[in-house]
């Protein structure tokens, strides 16, 4: 039974990373008018953005085909950081307890971002109403 939840654990911490990393990358841009390059925008950052690609922990590479419209943090760790990068966040797990960290839980609340499920526990099913992009 430790080894599931183990497996579970670090399953679930690499998602959060990938999340995270994605939205490090889109939030170096550098431009706050969404010019996604198509319109003839001088900003090559920007024209370059979209499509990326990730390369994972297994060396394996994931195209994020354009800009997330909708993101679920499965770690309540990693959404602060997607909060504080104003990443498009609608749903979130939470801490042991059930709640989001007191250092953020204000702007989740002022965003709408829902409380999934508490640490230690996943239900995916909680996850495909919202739909991620």
């Amino acid at each position: 039974m430790i080894h599931a939840r183990s497996l579970r654990s670090r399953m679930v911490g690499a998602i959060a990373v990938i999340a995270a990393g994605m939205l490090a990358l889109s939030a170096c841009s550098g431009s706050s008018n969404d010019n996604d390059g198509k319109d003839g925008g001088s900003n090559s950052a920007t024209a370059a953005s979209w499509p990326r690609d990730v390369e994972n922990a297994d060396g394996s590479t994931t195209e994020i085909p354009e800009k997330p419209q909708k993101v679920v943090s499965t770690s309540v760790s990693v959404t602060g950081t997607l909060l504080a990068f104003d990443a498009p966040v609608v749903a979130s797990g939470s801490a042991g307890n059930g709640k989001f960290f007191a250092q953020w839980a204000d702007v989740a609340e002022k965003r709408d971002v829902t409380n999934l499920w508490p640490a230690g526990e996943v239900d995916l099913e909680a996850v495909y109403p919202r739909v991620p992009i």
